[in-house]
């Protein structure tokens, strides 16, 4: 299990970004019958310093949930050192980031709730990444 690096913030200076900037992130809908694994790839231009390393100033993409998923994993697998925040509506906010010994992969596996989820793709080093992002439930 590749799980680096979690921690719990405040998220209001990203999410003020986001809406500053109006940008609109792709949204996924994820149900029981969503092609498993569900998997995007795209690039990430990873230039605004968070706790999380460096992120874009919108979001990747929302994740909606349809319902509650006992066991849905989140793997970003990318160039360099991959970071994953997810923000959930409550206001939690979870970071993971890859480290020297994840081989450019992070992962979230766990229970997750029905409702939306906003995901911001980053990197450990500022720049252009590309990165495939995988959602699995089971």
């Amino acid at each position: 299990m590749k799980f680096r690096h979690v921690w719990t913030m405040v998220p209001v200076a990203i999410a003020s970004l986001a809406i500053a900037t109006g940008a609109k992130a792709e949204t996924l809908n994820i149900t029981e019958s969503t092609a498993n694994p569900l998997v995007v790839e795209s690039t990430v231009s990873a230039t605004e310093s968070s706790p999380c390393g460096n992120i874009a100033i919108a979001p990747s993409h929302v994740v909606t949930l349809a319902d509650d998923f006992d066991n849905l994993r989140f793997t970003v697998e990318g160039e360099g050192q991959p970071t994953l925040m997810i923000q959930e509506t409550g206001g939690r906010t979870t970071c993971v980031q890859a480290d020297g010994f994840s081989g450019g992969v992070v992962e979230v596996p766990g229970f997750w709730a029905k409702g939306s989820y906003t995901l911001f793709i980053g990197n450990r080093s500022p720049g252009q990444y590309s990165y495939k992002l995988s959602i699995s439930h089971l």
